[in-house]
């Protein structure tokens, strides 16, 4: 599962030429990496692994969007979510409702009950921040 934003908040405070930027900042930044995933209904969780290979600061976030046919895929896919997210101890939310299935059906209307569902875990790690072997106080260590 790739990142699809990698990001960080500041970095390098002065106006610097593309060849010497970060060269100033003798830390690397804490980054953060974000995946959207749309019309999927588990394996969200397998993200947070990334948080296994970055040693550094970091910020964790999955965006599920879903757009089913109908209110059960969304009942399914927020239940899977949530059971996932509390299995891995992670924070989360729901634009849904978790609503059984049986007053699913027992709605007249076969259009979904929101137009998308927005699934959202998000994790900070806090930990040391790297030496950045770019950096000008670096190089002369």
């Amino acid at each position: 599962m790739g990142v699809d934003i990698l990001a960080c908040e500041k970095w390098s405070c002065r106006d610097l030429g593309h060849e010497e930027y970060g060269q100033d900042e003798e830390f690397l930044p804490a980054f953060h990496v974000v995946k959207i995933v749309c019309n999927q209904m588990s394996g969200w969780g397998e993200f947070f692994d990334v948080a296994n290979v970055v040693s550094g600061p970091l910020t964790v976030t999955v965006i599920g969007i879903n757009v089913f046919a109908g209110g059960e895929g969304y009942y399914q896919a927020a239940k899977r979510f949530e059971s996932e997210m509390t299995d891995l101890d992670l924070p989360h939310a729901l634009s849904t409702k978790i609503m059984s299935p049986g007053l699913l059906a027992s709605v007249t209307t076969v259009e979904p009950l929101e137009p998308f569902q927005l699934l959202i875990s998000s994790q900070r790690f806090q930990r040391s921040p790297l030496r950045n072997p770019d950096s000008v106080s670096a190089i002369k260590e």
